[in-house]
């Protein structure tokens, strides 16, 4: 028998906005990870959550091997 593969439980995450860092084309998002607020940088892993990429309209976000894309909200 294979060992039973345990679901990873989803986080609770919220995109909450960007902002453009003065005079280059990086941005800074504002990211809700189970109710706190982070900022992220393209790259950047906060508590195991990796931000793949963003826009002003969404993010691609990437922790315990699933990737998901968050909408802004409004």
């Amino acid at each position: 028998t294979q060992p039973k593969k345990t679901e990873v439980p989803a986080r609770s995450i919220v995109y909450q906005g960007s902002v453009s860092i003065n005079g280059t084309k990086a941005r800074l998002y504002f990211i809700s990870l189970d109710g706190q607020q982070h900022v992220f940088e393209k790259g950047k892993t906060v508590e195991g959550v990796t931000l793949v990429k963003g826009s002003d309209k969404s993010v691609t976000i990437k922790y315990n091997g699933r990737v998901e894309t968050h909408k802004l909200q409004e």
